[in-house]
């Protein structure tokens, strides 16, 4: 049997590709309206400026940020939603239960260069928090 075949039918990478697969339209929603936001030509952003003000790239990228800052949260809870599809199990408790494990193993508390405390910095819920370091 070659490689691909074997690794394909692997549970764990399934439920991994599962997740990412039931993610990507909201994935690609948000990649459209970054790419209407930031297009780099000067003589669309005036148009878009004139036509829907000045605060319009900032509006558009209110998905975008929404999605990709809280990737690690939807993928994580997808990943065991898939994988508990695999084994017959009920697939909403393990979904919840790996997304509060997750939170659980998550870096919330940060020590800042002045030595304040920020509580629950949100950059690991992102999608810097799908390989956490």
């Amino acid at each position: 049997m070659p490689l691909a075949a074997k690794t394909a039918q692997q549970r764990h990478l399934g439920a991994i590709r599962g997740a990412y697969v039931s993610f990507m339209p909201f994935i690609i929603v948000g990649s459209i309206l970054l790419v209407i936001s930031s297009f780099p030509n000067q003589t669309y952003q005036q148009f878009m400026s004139q036509a829907f003000g000045e605060s319009w790239s900032a509006i558009i990228e209110i998905p975008f940020n929404a999605v990709f800052s809280t990737m690690s949260l939807f993928i994580s809870f997808l990943v065991a939603y898939r994988l508990a599809e695999h084994y017959g199990e009920d697939r909403i408790s393990c979904g919840i239960l790996a997304l509060v494990a997750f939170l659980i193993l998550t870096p919330f508390i940060k020590v800042a260069e002045q030595g304040g405390i920020t509580v629950m910095p949100v950059e690991w819920i992102g999608s810097k928090g799908l390989f956490v370091r």
